[in-house]
């Protein structure tokens, strides 16, 4: 099967693929992939989005930029998964896609919970008997021909949480991965196999209750449902199946930065959906959707993207009006973090009686240029909060006048 190579926020031309392609991108993957048509070829224009998509005869790969050592630090942190020793510096990961790296690492929790022992509770059961256990429904449920519907508590495995799990190495072994990792998921199929089958929808993650005794099983169901999230099949024309995974990366950068930063400062929330923002018809204004404040003093927005600047020079227009209309909105100053490219920013602009940041990460480099980044801007968070600031304030106009034309 012939494999088309992209990296994160690429492009590739000259392709050739066929109308049902075509058209399968276009209505499935159009916020995933551009398409456009040139003559009787194809350009391809990844977004900020990585993964694989399983077209009839082609595989597309769309492969992130931020090495393995990187990913792992990444997504330990934002959906709280923890580590495995193992996983350091081992080549098991080195050469994984993002997709793997969060079935591999499933996996792995699924084999720890299996030996230290999964989760029992116990499952109210209606049963038509011939004796009698626990209460006896009676009415339209009585007697019947010598026997007795009674309703009991059973002491059982087959429990939500772990119908998630076996869910999703059932949904697992339909997608298009490597056949280790689909043997090991046969594999716990089998030995889950008292647990009833479950089929996966948004539901039924929604509807677990945690407490006490189920704790533990948070950070699995969460990494379950991540991958039920990005991972897609779709039967089109003349029963042809297409399957495809796809994984946000501004999300994972989003949740990264505000579970990091959650663990070096106090009072740090998503403040969510905000409608009631202005005077006025509130119908006709959209919603808006701040990523992080910190003490009710300051608000981070993550933008995960190619370049700080456009192909002006000049800090994209949209991101700046967006954090101005959130320092506006909520009275407070503001910071806009990006991955870094080839340029390191550390900028200052004072707008009214308010200020706002640049900073960037280095994402792409070494894993310790990395932490060392990630350890810059949260330093520069807490001086920011602290009010020691005391960078020269530079003029909005020095990266924005373009934009503000």
């Amino acid at each position: 099967m012939e494999s088309i190579e992209l990296s994160e926020f690429d492009t590739i031309t000259g392709v050739s693929l066929s109308n049902l392609d075509f058209r399968y991108l276009t209505e499935h993957h159009n916020k995933h992939l551009l398409v456009e048509k040139s003559g009787n070829r194809y350009t391809l224009k990844s977004r900020a989005y990585v993964g694989k998509i399983k077209l009839k005869e082609k595989v597309i790969n769309i492969r992130t930029k931020v090495q393995i050592a990187n990913l792992y630090y990444m997504l330990t942190y934002a959906y709280n998964l923890g580590k495995f020793d193992e996983f350091e510096n081992n080549d098991e990961i080195k050469n994984l896609s993002l997709y793997e790296l969060l079935v591999t690492i499933l996996l792995k929790w699924i084999e720890h919970s299996i030996k230290k022992g999964l989760y029992r509770s116990y499952e109210s059961k209606t049963e038509l008997l011939s004796g009698v256990k626990g209460k006896i429904l009676v009415g339209n449920f009585g007697k019947c021909k010598g026997k007795t519907t009674c309703q009991y508590h059973e002491l059982t495995y087959s429990i939500p949480e772990n119908r998630i799990l076996k869910g999703t190495l059932f949904h697992l072994i339909r997608q298009s991965l490597p056949n280790e990792l689909k043997q090991k998921c046969i594999r716990y199929i089998r030995i889950m196999g008292d647990i009833q089958n479950l089929e996966l929808s948004q539901r039924v993650f929604s509807q677990i209750n945690y407490h006490r005794l189920n704790y533990n099983y948070m950070k699995i169901i969460e990494l379950c449902r991540l991958i039920f999230e990005s991972s897609f099949l779709d039967t089109v024309e003349n029963n042809v199946v297409f399957s495809s995974y796809m994984v946000n990366m501004n999300r994972l950068f989003e949740l990264f930065l505000a579970n990091r930063i959650k663990e070096n400062f106090k009072n740090v929330s998503a403040p969510g959906r905000r409608d009631n923002w202005a005077e006025g018809d509130k119908s006709i204004l959209p919603s808006i959707f701040p990523d992080i404040l910190i003490k009710d003093k300051l608000i981070i927005d993550a933008k995960y993207y190619k370049s700080v600047l456009n192909e002006r020079g000049k800090l994209h227009s949209a991101n700046l009006y967006q954090i101005l209309c959130y320092m506006a909105v909520i009275n407070r100053d503001g910071i806009l973090i990006y991955p870094e490219q080839d340029r390191h920013f550390e900028e200052r602009f004072l707008f009214n009686d308010k200020c706002f940041w640049i900073l960037t990460i280095p994402l792409y480099g070494s894993f310790d240029n990395m932490i060392s980044g990630v350890e810059r801007v949260i330093s520069k968070i807490g001086n920011i909060i602290g009010q020691t600031e005391t960078s020269t304030i530079a003029s909005i106009d020095k990266l924005t006048a373009d934009s503000l034309n």
